[in-house]
């Protein structure tokens, strides 16, 4: 009797592997699925190992194929957030672009640090320090200029116009406010505070993110009291403004301050992790310490069924961030990983395609921050890492059967 099977009998054809699925029992599953793996791409129809990140590399002009390999940016151990300004130039309309990076605290001071995306430049240059590591951003043109606005919830608001930085107002209080999540709404720039008053919304004048004054039809603000605990970030989706809390969602709907409402959308069992918040196209989705949520504007479902056994073993979810590219809601999350040390940063990276809801795992990638760029004929997506340098994260285009 031959006990071992012969070799066409160990043959599978495997016409689209689905990557990790954990909702179903190990003895159920279908050959296309597997209980755990990582490191694996099957985008371009292919099962094969990813290969490591490279280090960013920007083009020289916007004309030449030839590219530049961006140094470190200076006097820090970590990079701790990401940002990107765009300016246009008014005569010729041609597009600047910029990235920002800000460092670790050294001596109680984060330093801001610029270097633009197209061009011949590999240092990178100073542009301010902050007593925070994580400032919010939003890019506005204002009276037929774009400035860079950003902040934080210790220091007041700031604008930079790619040469000048100076406060975003007054400089008195409350004008402008200190905002540690920002978003843009039909030309007012809102924000949320998070400390002292931690269930205040503020909004700015219409086209002017520069007026703070409160009016009845200028600047203003809303407090948001309820049980779902303080304010952690704020999106405009859906014609509104969604305003996501500790343990819920609020939406504040109406064209002009005399008519803005807030109303209730839904409360949450997990605390929502505010860097994990992220617009995808037709929805929002958000990680929470149980699980990723898809958010439609008045109803929140999990998706993450089949990969909840990886939530089991997430540690410090408050570190956790995303972002959206190619279709896909990407997370870094920091998993203790059985026999090995309790991570002290973002360990694993869990990607999600919207379009076919099948997950990818990668292990041992270090992320403190995404960031898309956008250059003049193609995005990218790049992150920083446990270092000076930032790397270059690749999506590839999927081969979808």
């Amino acid at each position: 009797m031959n006990l071992i099977p012969d070799e066409e009998e160990l043959k599978y054809r495997i016409a689209y592997f689905r990557g990790v699925n954990q909702e179903i029992d190990e003895q159920n599953l279908e050959v296309s699925d597997s209980p755990f793996a990582y490191g694996y791409d099957t985008d371009d129809g292919n099962l094969s190992t990813i290969e490591e990140h490279g280090l960013v590399t920007m083009p020289i002009n916007e004309q030449s194929t030839e590219t530049r390999l961006l140094n470190g940016v200076p006097n820090c151990y970590r990079v701790e957030n990401l940002m990107a300004y765009y300016k246009h130039d008014i005569d010729t309309g041609a597009e600047e672009s910029y990235i920002v990076a800000q460092t670790n605290l050294i001596d109680g001071k984060s330093r801001l640090y610029y270097i633009k995306m197209i061009g011949e430049d590999i240092d990178w240059t100073f542009l301010t320090e902050s007593v925070s590591t994580r400032n919010a951003y939003a890019n506005y043109r204002y009276e037929s200029e774009d400035i860079f606005i950003f902040g934080n919830d210790q220091e007041y608001l700031r604008q930079w116009n790619g040469e000048n930085v100076s406060i975003l107002g007054n400089g008195e209080e409350d004008d402008p406010p200190k905002l540690g999540a920002l978003t843009i709404h039909y030309e007012r720039l809102w924000g949320c505070v998070m400390t002292p008053d931690v269930f205040r919304v503020w909004y700015s004048d219409d086209l002017d993110p520069t007026n703070w004054t409160i009016a009845m039809h200028d600047a203003g603000f809303i407090d948001l009291v309820d049980q779902s605990g303080k304010n952690v970030t704020i999106l405009s989706a859906f014609d509104s403004i969604y305003v996501f809390k500790r343990y819920g969602i609020k939406r504040i709907v109406g064209t002009y301050p005399g008519e803005f409402e807030a109303m209730d959308v839904l409360s949450t069992n997990s605390a929502i992790e505010p860097k994990t918040v992220v617009n995808c196209i037709n929805s929002i989705i958000y990680t929470a310490a149980d699980g990723i949520y898809l958010f439609n504007g008045g109803e929140a479902a999990p998706i993450s069924n089949r990969i909840q056994k990886l939530f089991s073993n997430v540690v410090n979810i408050q570190l956790a961030c995303a972002t959206f590219f190619n279709n896909k809601y990407i997370v870094a999350l920091p998993i203790h990983y059985p026999g090995e040390e309790e991570p002290t940063s973002n360990n694993t990276v869990i990607e999600y395609d919207i379009l076919d809801g099948t997950f990818k795992v990668l292990k041992n990638v270090f992320v403190n921050d995404f960031l898309v760029v956008r250059l003049h004929n193609c995005e990218k997506l790049i992150y920083a890492t446990n270092g000076a340098y930032l790397k270059e994260y690749i999506v590839r285009e999927k081969n979808r059967l």
